[in-house]
């Protein structure tokens, strides 16, 4: 039985082509260490873009204020900043007045993360599931 795993294992090393060699530096294998620099540079995660939103669920919380949940697409977003919420009503400016995610109140959140943020002056006929939320007022 020894054998046959060494035996397996030398074809497997000698039918794997170097790392440098042409067939793989053209092939769509990564390395891990280049599959890490590409996971670090893509654009869902990049900060500096500008803030997007889509309204998945919207629900009323006590105090009058208004939760709009879903997942960040791009940019990050930050307790006090004003957005913009576009909806069928039109265009409206908002304060963010706080920021959870799992039931963790957060200062700021970036893209790819899962929030409820908090408005208030903010009704429930003004906004709507799949209305957007950005950061260019």
């Amino acid at each position: 039985m020894k054998n046959w795993i060494l035996t397996l294992t030398v074809l497997l090393l000698a039918c794997s082509p170097a790392e440098d060699s042409p067939a793989v530096a053209g092939s769509s294998v990564e390395s891990p260490a280049r599959a890490d620099q590409a996971a670090e540079t893509s654009p869902g995660k990049d900060s500096a873009a500008a803030f997007t939103m889509t309204v998945m669920d919207v629900m009323k919380i006590a105090g009058g204020s208004l939760v709009l949940t879903g997942r960040i697409e791009s940019g990050s977003v930050s307790a006090g900043d004003t957005v913009c919420l576009e909806s069928a009503s039109g265009r409206k400016a908002l304060n963010v007045m706080g920021i959870e995610s799992f039931n963790k109140v957060l200062d700021s959140a970036s893209a790819g993360d899962n929030v409820g943020l908090q408005f208030g002056g903010l009704t429930t006929d003004e906004v709507t599931a799949g209305d957007r939320l950005h950061s260019d007022c």
